[in-house]
């Protein structure tokens, strides 16, 4: 038997870091359909809302990468309220029939972005990159 001590394990993050890519993967993803699907009236708004989700969603994301704990409710707050915030950028009440591909492209965004957030929540691989416990 040896005598040398063995160091504790340091968390390896590169299966964290792989779920954020992954998760801005499909952030990204959701928003082509939202550019083909609007009326021609409502993309100006729409082109807006997608720059500013790319743009917040790197940022944060890029910060649960560097270990910031505090993106990572953010994130969540972020994504719960997009879903809100797309019927406010297509302007007051809308009224689409069931069948309609712009419901159909709400609907997948909302689970996207509930998937996202339980990937964010209950990963333990990103709990254990944002926890500084684990250093």
């Amino acid at each position: 038997m040896s005598t040398r001590k063995r160091r504790p394990r340091r968390g390896n993050h590169t299966r964290a870091r792989i779920w954020l890519v992954l998760i801005w993967i499909a952030l990204r993803c959701i928003d082509a359909p939202y550019y083909l699907v609007i009326p021609e009236d409502h993309k100006t708004r729409m082109i807006g809302a997608i720059l500013n989700d790319l743009v917040w969603s790197t940022v944060l994301l890029s910060a649960i990468g560097c270990r910031q704990n505090w993106a990572r409710y953010f994130m969540v707050i972020s994504l719960l309220s997009s879903f809100v915030f797309s019927f406010i950028a297509l302007q007051g009440p809308v009224i689409v029939p069931v069948s309609s591909p712009i419901l159909m492209t709400m609907v997948a965004n909302g689970v996207v972005d509930l998937v996202v957030v339980i990937v964010l929540i209950f990963s333990p691989d990103i709990m254990r990159l944002t926890n500084r416990i684990y250093e």
